[in-house]
């Protein structure tokens, strides 16, 4: 997509991926080498698709996408817009979002920062909350299960509503690269990191659950409540914003993309 004063929006090609990455771990301040392992070994990376802000032939903003298929169809999720360090402000951000939009189409986006997407059309629909789950030392630690057995609660899930995330293969491929182990909880699961869940599907009489120690929940807001999950004192990370649809979306975090 050509553009003004030396500016063109485009998807990056293979021989540019790598300096694409270096404008990540520039404007996020990341480690170079671990961010190469975990971009070029992520089972979703054929489905990614890394688009840039190029002036003169060089990229000066980056933007990830990749499509997520609900019951409902399919929503584009947008990541890692970055503008090198030097041009923010200066409206690059906005001019390359545009671009992007009008190629994909339905999208959502997780933020810190609304102001951006709101003038871009998008809208506030949900939020991310971060809290402690009670918990209870009942002597016996739960059982680690194995991911047939998630596939198959996660596909009952999500198919009682249309406005849930489906996985494919690929995605649960990428479900089990991804950090965190899988135990169950009843007739559900969850998936534990280090103290914390970013996806379970629990009945609510299994609460308070035997997590022996501090456990912190992660995840959207309405789907907390919903699913019953007795946060306490629960508060905001992100935004969860969508543009050009009028439903919204469910997702776990362990598929933030």
């Amino acid at each position: 997509m050509g553009g003004l004063l030396g500016l063109a929006v485009r998807r990056v090609h293979k021989s540019e991926e790598d300096a694409y990455l270096a404008l990540l771990c520039l404007a996020f301040g990341l480690n170079a080498g671990q961010s190469a392992l975990a971009f070029y070994s992520d089972p979703l990376f054929s489905q990614r698709e890394r688009w840039a802000l190029f002036e003169h032939g060089e990229i000066i903003g980056t933007v990830s996408t990749l499509g997520l298929t609900f019951g409902n169809g399919v929503v584009t999720g947008i990541s890692n817009v970055a503008i090198r360090p030097d041009l923010c402000g200066l409206g690059h951000a906005q001019y390359m979002l545009q671009a992007v939009l009008e190629a994909v189409g339905p999208a959502c986006l997780f933020a810190n920062r609304p102001e951006l997407y709101r003038r871009l059309g998008f809208k506030v629909v949900d939020e991310v909350v971060r809290g402690r789950l009670p918990t209870q030392d009942r002597g016996g630690a739960l059982a680690r299960t194995d991911g047939t057995v998630v596939r198959r609660v996660y596909e009952r899930w999500a198919a009682a509503d249309p406005c849930r995330l489906m996985r494919d293969d690929l995605r649960w491929k990428y479900w089990t690269w991804a950090k965190g182990v899988p135990y169950g909880a009843g007739t559900g699961y969850l998936k534990l990191d280090s103290g914390a869940i970013r996806e379970m599907v629990v009945e609510p009489d299994c609460w308070p659950l035997d997590l022996n120690g501090r456990v912190e929940w992660t995840g959207l807001r309405s789907m907390t409540r919903d699913l019953g999950i007795p946060l306490q004192a629960g508060e905001t990370e992100l935004l969860f914003m969508t543009f050009g649809i009028d439903w919204v979306p469910q997702m776990f975090l362990t598929d933030q993309f």
